[in-house]
């Protein structure tokens, strides 16, 4: 028997204390990365299931739109969405995170379908599925009294002009 007898009371407090710690820690580390992969997600079920006016309702910028009005742009783009998302299960196929300080407010200036003072941007990166091909980047825009929309989606990381 030890000379040292231990307070298994204080000693479950105490992890019990440190758990709370660091699981409020890791959710203030978001930052709104979880808000810009769910609505990436919504936006991903709407292109699947082809809901027009959702996918209206959420796409933020001119130029993205025109790919969505021309039918062939529109299909591709259908097909493409079905290699990393399961219409199913409503769940992207591989693992999606965010870049909550991409800031390309500047280069959007001038694109935007409606009008309003740009408040955060960022890119939510969705990994591709098929072995091979570039991941989804998705474009994330929020305006002042709107909701998140998306600017762009674009196969792999690159330069895009939204004018």
């Amino acid at each position: 028997m030890s000379k040292h007898p231990m307070n298994l009371g204080a000693s479950r407090s105490a992890s019990l204390l440190i758990l709370l710690v660091l699981g409020f820690a890791a959710s203030s580390c978001d930052r709104g990365a979880g808000e810009q992969i769910g609505v990436a997600k919504k936006f991903t079920h709407a292109v699947v299931s082809n809901d027009e006016n959702l996918i209206d309702s959420m796409v933020a910028t001119a130029r993205f739109k025109q790919h969505f009005d021309n039918q062939f742009t529109r299909a591709e783009m259908i097909r493409w969405f079905r290699t990393f998302y399961d219409f199913g299960t409503k769940r992207f196929l591989t693992k999606a995170s965010a870049d909550v300080d991409d800031k390309f407010a500047e280069e959007l200036a001038g694109g935007m379908l409606r009008p309003g003072e740009i408040e955060e941007t960022g890119k939510v990166r969705v990994r591709s599925a098929v072995p091979g091909q570039f991941d989804a980047y998705f474009w994330m825009v929020k305006q002042k009294d709107r909701p998140w929309g998306v600017a762009m989606v674009t196969k792999g990381e690159m330069k895009v002009f939204f004018k």
